[in-house]
């Protein structure tokens, strides 16, 4: 019975003495601030207030693009064009532009194409319809404007537009009216000059693409555009 409560007696004895020594070391461990990591997996630039802050004023200012661009539902016309865009802010958000592009008025070599390998379409040749110019007066809503983390030594800034127009749709020989829609994104180099990529479509009553025996019908075109343009 003594052996027993002698065992009981160091049991108890070593629980508190672990308890004790428990609650000592429990305290809170602080580490100098010199040994502590210091880099962030985050962007880190030299100076942090201009990244928050929005380097590209549009409001009250014109924005003049040109461009080279291409058709894209041209099936017997060259696709190649010129143009510009002409854009006046009222605010960071909404705008007025004008847009004007020179198209090609030629033939490309596909109905010569078919012939050569079909024998037929020699009535096509030379009869297709020939886009040669747009234009249009168009609203712009610009609704997102961003920024860029390309390397940690800056930031590129960037908007993405939309586009809804009226104007005129011209082939060789003829005019019509046009409707047009779009989508667009301009990356800024500096505070004034940018690089924009544009795609349009256009909706518009024209003679039949192929002959215009065949009468008008509506018809849909896009072009795609790439340009270099400033802020005044």
């Amino acid at each position: 019975m003594k052996f027993i409560k002698g065992r009981v007696v160091f049991l108890v004895a070593g629980l508190g003495i672990f308890f004790i020594t428990s609650t000592t070391y429990s305290a809170k461990i602080q580490f100098p601030t010199e040994e502590l990591a210091s880099e962030s997996v985050l962007p880190k630039f030299d100076n942090p207030v201009p990244v928050r802050n929005r380097s590209v004023v549009t409001q009250k200012h014109f924005d003049i693009t040109g461009f080279y661009g291409w058709t894209l539902n041209d099936a017997f016309a060259k696709s190649d064009s010129l143009g510009g865009i002409f854009t006046y802010h009222f605010n960071e958000i909404h705008g007025v532009q004008f847009y004007y592009a020179k198209l090609s008025g030629q033939e490309n070599g596909y109905p010569q194409q078919i012939y050569d390998q079909t024998g037929h379409a020699t009535n096509i040749i030379g009869k297709t319809a020939k886009p040669e110019s747009t234009y249009l007066l168009a609203y712009q809503v610009t609704p997102f404007y961003g920024k860029l983390s390309i390397t940690k030594q800056g930031v590129l800034n960037m908007s993405i537009y939309g586009t809804l127009g009226a104007g005129s749709y011209q082939l060789v020989g003829s005019s019509t009216s046009a409707l047009s829609a779009g989508l667009g994104t301009k990356f800024y180099f500096t505070n004034r000059l940018s690089l924009r990529a544009d795609y349009r479509f256009f909706f518009y009553n024209a003679r039949d693409p192929i002959d215009e025996i065949h009468g008008k019908r509506a018809q849909i075109n896009s072009l795609l555009a790439i340009g270099l343009g400033i802020l005044l």
